[in-house]
């Protein structure tokens, strides 16, 4: 093999790799934008004056909160699985413990895959086993050895393609994989191999290599929706949003030049003469030069920057992007009262829910199938497929949102109808407590603490 053919990926991971890395990068926050790119310099900023924005420069994440709050919506029950005998395997149970042999519990680690597939799309699982023939079962429990799960994000799944079997069902015949230490592992229905680029001739060199004895390739795709687009892509979460996050980004860093501009006017000074020697310190940015001939209108003076209206209409566009965000997301019912200062009624709340449910129910079915297959994948690599007729994998179809919803506008139309400021305080505390589940005891108080002070400040007020 050539290193041309080693590197070669996929049509759909050539067009889709910098929509992937871009999407991650929004998820990470400032410095993921930075790195890749994302943050650019205006065609009349000077060098000095960019890197400076960059170390200035911050966002406000929405898509990390929208990530997030799907994911702890989507967890927030257990999943409903029953595994028959398979419950009591003892290497399943040392599989459920740590299922990745880096001691990750089975149920955070698809927490995090399935994170990671909301934020790229979708994500690869290999369930595999190592190649060490124990000889007995006593002694792969001895050793510790039984079928793991390796993932891959779909910028290090290189290449795949798939065939039909003799009923026309379609099945992955081949695939390419790069691992995290820069080889790359491909997958053939007969065999599979490990191969690393020399680092000093740059030729590949097969390192590992083995038969396949399942005779399929113990991959499962990892879908957080599924694309209309291309069978193998998943849709993320930030497909629309990301973009409007960015441009929060920059709509903020224009904001704090605009904000730097009002605390450091600009000055004006005669301009000097051509033939008038010494260097100029004050820079073009910050000075601007009128004719000395104009006599008293020509002495030097500071030029007032009036700032303030283009501040305000910065902000009022951001917070018109920030609810464009959550109703592109189907969130916009959970976000009201972060994003909106209007009561929405009980029926467009109730709208706004179900489109949120649907997207959650979306996800659990996904996710339940990539579960039932990884089991499957696990029994065939020790002999019990026929332990699978048992099992039963699968996940919530609602999630409570519906009454979330009416619970908000009773709470809603309450507050309008009182204006006592104690029952604000506590109507807004009860609003508050549905959406803090995700932190510990001491931040839940923390935050009741702070919406009481407020409140107490309200009433001094």
């Amino acid at each position: 093999m050539d290193a041309a053919t080693l590197r070669s990926t996929h049509p759909l991971h050539d067009a889709w790799s910098e929509r992937w890395t871009f999407y991650q990068a929004a998820y990470e926050g400032v410095q993921g934008l930075i790195r890749c790119g994302a943050i650019e310099r205006h065609e009349r900023e000077g060098e000095r004056n960019f890197r400076r924005r960059l170390r200035e420069v911050y966002n406000l994440n929405y898509c990390k909160g929208i990530v997030d709050l799907f994911s702890h919506y989507l967890f927030r029950k257990p999943p409903l699985r029953d595994l028959g005998p398979l419950a009591d395997d003892a290497l399943w149970r040392l599989f459920k413990d740590d299922c990745d042999l880096w001691g990750s519990n089975f149920d955070n680690f698809m927490a995090e895959q399935q994170r990671a597939a909301a934020i790229l799309g979708h994500v690869g699982l290999l369930v595999d086993k190592h190649a060490i023939d124990a000889g007995t079962r006593a002694e792969e429990l001895r050793l510790g050895i039984y079928p793991y799960l390796a993932a891959y994000s779909p910028l290090a799944i290189l290449d795949w393609s798939y065939d039909r079997d003799l009923s026309g069902r379609p099945f992955l015949n081949f695939l390419k994989l790069r691992d995290d230490d820069g080889s790359y592992r491909i997958w053939r229905t007969e065999g599979w191999e490990v191969w690393r680029e020399n680092q000093d001739s740059g030729r590949p060199e097969l390192v590992a290599s083995g038969p396949n004895p399942l005779g399929e390739i113990p991959f499962v795709w990892l879908y957080n929706l599924r694309s209309l687009e291309h069978r193998f892509l998943g849709y993320s979460d930030l497909t629309d949003i990301a973009h409007i996050d960015l441009s929060i980004v920059r709509n903020l860093s224009q904001c704090e030049e605009a904000i730097g501009l009002a605390g450091f006017p600009m000055m004006r000074k005669p301009m000097r003469e051509a033939h008038q020697a010494g260097p100029d310190l004050s820079g073009v940015a910050a000075v601007l030069e009128f004719n000395p001939e104009l006599g008293e209108a020509g002495k030097p003076d500071w030029l007032k920057a009036e700032v303030g209206e283009t501040v305000s209409a910065i902000l009022d566009w951001i917070g018109f992007k920030s609810r464009e965000i959550y109703r592109v997301a189907n969130a916009g019912g959970i976000s009201m009262t972060e994003v909106s200062g209007q009561a929405q009624s009980g029926v467009a709340l109730k709208t706004k829910f179900q489109l949120l449910n649907a997207k959650l129910a979306a996800k659990a079915a996904n996710l339940a199938e990539a579960e039932r297959m990884i089991v499957w994948y696990w029994l065939r690599w020790q002999n019990q497929e026929r332990l699978y007729e048992r099992v039963a994998i699968d996940r919530a179809k609602s999630y409570e949102v519906d009454d979330l919803a009416a619970d908000l506008a009773n709470a809603l139309a309450v507050r309008d109808l009182v204006s006592a400021p104690k029952f604000r305080t506590e109507l807004q505390k009860r609003m508050a407590k549905p959406f803090l589940d995700h932190l510990d005891d001491k931040e839940q108080s923390d935050v009741l603490r702070e919406i009481e002070q407020e409140g107490e400040k309200g009433i001094r007020e």
